[in-house]
């Protein structure tokens, strides 16, 4: 009775550890991305943006709210995009606080809507995240 009552125990060690080791990484995680800045206007976003996993990939941010996005220098598609803190983006609910940004873009031709979390941007770095299908996409400004 006394050994099985060890072994109790050693597991439930092994899931509070694994918990913390969770919890840590997800605090590193936090800490990666805390060096970026969260936008409150459009105006970071301006410039033209090479995606680091494509470099035929490229996001071009006008001052007029317009976005044209390039595969090997050939223009896709065009975009009217906005930038907000708005608890709803695509039709989704999200989470909102002082620290969040939402990139919404447009399609000028069919109004197809795209959102994504701003994970963080700085003068060389712009970081998304996919609100409706996960993963992220990291661009170099040019």
């Amino acid at each position: 009775m006394r050994k099985r009552k060890l072994i109790v125990n050693n597991d439930f060690m092994k899931k509070n550890i694994l918990k913390i080791v969770v919890c840590v990484l997800g605090f590193f995680t936090l800490g990666c991305f805390s060096s970026f800045v969260t936008l409150n206007s459009n105006d970071s976003i301006i410039g033209v943006w090479i995606a680091e996993d494509d470099n035929n990939s490229k996001l071009i941010f006008l001052d007029n709210g317009k976005c044209e996005e390039y595969y090997e220098n050939k223009l896709e598609s065009e975009y009217n995009f906005s930038i907000s803190n708005n608890s709803t983006q695509c039709n989704e609910s999200v989470h909102t606080d002082g620290n969040t940004s939402y990139l919404r873009m447009v399609d000028v031709n069919n109004n197809d809507e795209y959102c994504y979390e701003i994970n963080g941007i700085t003068s060389t770095k712009l970081s998304l995240r996919f609100l409706n299908r996960g993963g992220f996409v990291i661009y170099s400004r040019q």
